[in-house]
This record gives C-alpha cells, sequence and structure tokens, in this order.
C-alpha cells in the first residue's frame, strides 16, 4: 500500500523523511535542505513518513522540499 500526500503525489510508507523534533513541529520534510528545516533550533532527524505522520506531522509545502 501507499499513503496519498497533500499534492497527490504517491508517497511509498516506508520513505524517510525529515523532522525537526520541537514541541512545535508541524511539518515532515522531504529534502534536507528545506527553508522550513533551517529554522529548527531542536535536533534533525529522518524516519519513515509513516511514523511522520502518525504523530500528527503534516507534509512541508516548500517548493524546494518537493
Amino acid at each position: 500500500d501507499s499513503a496519498t500526500d497533500t499534492t497527490n503525489h504517491t508517497v511509498s510508507p516506508s520513505a524517510e523523511v525529515w523532522v525537526c523534533k520541537s514541541t512545535g513541529a508541524r511539518k515532515y520534510h522531504h529534502n534536507r535542505d528545506c527553508g522550513g528545516l533551517g529554522r529548527c533550533k531542536h535536533t534533525i532527524e529522518k524516519m519513515p513518513v509513516v511514523d511522520a505522520e502518525a504523530v500528527g506531522l503534516t507534509r512541508c509545502g516548500f517548493k524546494k522540499c518537493k
């Protein structure tokens, strides 16, 4: 099975994404160099997209992240 992201592309549930480990983080990122992650003042970790979504994170909408 695969999950569908907000831009209607198919994303493998095992795809790895980058997340800021801040309690205020709301997005996950496909690109480590995304500007959204540049604002992170906490640890940045890689995890499966299904784990990021399980904790309530949604896909980043920045163009560089797609």
